[in-house]
């Protein structure tokens, strides 16, 4: 795990597929959530919005994880199910494109108000 202080000494510190995945997931983040900080929080990039911390995503040996994601309805269980790791969070492989539509999904509930 990396103890960088800024998201770009985090993602410089990354090797090249885990890198790929959350320069995708930082640029949608600020992207679908223009008005979100970044920052480093539990070790890993986070976006912070209105005061919260509301969602963290790091890289992994393989596979890249988004957390936390709550519980939902049928329909985003449904479209979340297949990417989730326990109870709250996500992990998407590396040797797959990442499903843009999972996370916007997952975006769009724990930006919040």
């Amino acid at each position: 795990m990396s103890a960088a202080a800024t998201v770009d000494r985090y993602l410089a510190d990354l090797p090249a597929p885990a890198r790929a995945h959350v320069e995708t997931i930082r640029r949608l983040l600020a992207e679908w959530v223009p008005d979100g900080e970044e920052r480093i929080s539990y070790a890993m990039p986070c976006l912070r919005r209105n005061g919260r911390n509301r969602l963290y995503y790091g890289a992994w040996t393989h596979h890249v994880g988004v957390y936390p994601v709550a519980q939902g309805d049928a329909g985003f269980e449904a479209l979340v199910g297949p990417w989730r790791h326990g109870k709250a969070g996500l992990r998407f492989p590396l040797a797959v494109p990442l499903p843009v539509e999972v996370l916007r999904a997952v975006v769009q509930a724990q930006a919040g108000p």
